[in-house]
């Protein structure tokens, strides 16, 4: 038999419903007032405890239990008390966890916190055991809250990125509401990388000397922030009304930060259909 206490009301009841609804009828699954849960005694403990308890507890403390450890640690840890703030970074969290962050340096070699927290139950449990959830979390599991800070304290960091990144964005839509338009209509043609051609609303191509000296030097000195000064920072010197961009990448990093600044005034074409359209207006 394996008996399980747990401090709190609430994880018990969970527990034992998610217990009940994955075993077979054949298990008996008792939950008492005293937060006390019972699995067995049956003849094959061996085979409920890994095919049924561990996977429960497992998705338990990854469903229910991380975003509590989470949110605890931005606030007592990092002191970031804003609920929104708290939010956003546990959210920032959750795309590190499903892997769509993997260019972070520190994911190179994580180990996986589903298997942190499987080996500990696999090497805890046995056929007959009787423990608390609560200090199993605190003293087995200490190895998965080390690397439960560090995903936090890499979650913080994409946070502080992006909110530099929106304010970036913002000082150069404030910047370029307050200038006039050079030329109403900028093609940008896509080549390769970061590199892009500048032409008019006549498909005429503007140099890069050309370009340079449309530069607003004193908005490029008065701002704190880099602005890159090949492609930005001449587009928002010219504040077109409108910015016809020519990719086969859109979702180019460059083509996204021209788009977050110009927002309604970029249109995005496939890159073939520059050299039909400037034919055809010349």
């Amino acid at each position: 038999m394996i008996e399980i206490y747990f401090q709190n009301k609430l994880d018990a009841s969970e527990v034992c419903e998610r217990l009940k609804s994955g075993a077979d009828h054949s298990v008996l699954i008792t939950y008492d007032f005293a937060h006390l849960v019972k699995i067995g005694p049956d003849k094959d403990m061996k085979k409920i405890i890994d095919m049924l308890v561990i996977p429960v507890l497992l998705n338990y403390i990854i469903d229910k239990k991380e975003d509590e450890w989470l949110q605890s640690f931005i606030v007592n840890s990092f002191y970031f008390k804003n609920t929104d703030e708290q939010r956003q970074i546990i959210e920032i969290a959750h795309t590190i966890f499903n892997g769509e962050r993997n260019d972070l340096p520190a994911m190179k070699c994580a180990r996986s916190r589903i298997t942190l927290i499987k080996q500990s139950l696999e090497d805890f449990l046995h056929e007959s055991i009787s423990f608390s959830f609560d200090s199993f979390i605190r003293f087995r599991l200490k190895k998965y809250f080390e690397q439960l800070l560090e995903y936090t304290e890499l979650a913080i960091d994409e946070y502080k990125l992006e909110q530099e990144y929106q304010n970036f964005i913002q000082t150069l839509r404030d910047l370029l509401h307050v200038r006039q338009a050079v030329y109403s209509k900028i093609h940008l043609l896509h080549d390769n990388g970061h590199l892009f051609h500048f032409f008019n609303d006549r498909y005429v191509q503007l140099q890069r000397e050309d370009l340079t000296k449309q530069i607003d030097r004193k908005m490029m000195i008065s701002q704190s922030i880099y602005i890159d000064s090949s492609v930005i920072a001449p587009l928002v010197s010219l504040a077109p009304q409108s910015v016809m961009i020519y990719s086969d990448e859109i979702d180019h990093s460059l083509i996204q930060t021209i788009h977050n600044i110009f927002q309604e005034r970029v249109k995005i074409y496939p890159k073939q259909d520059f050299q039909q359209l400037s034919h055809y207006n010349r």
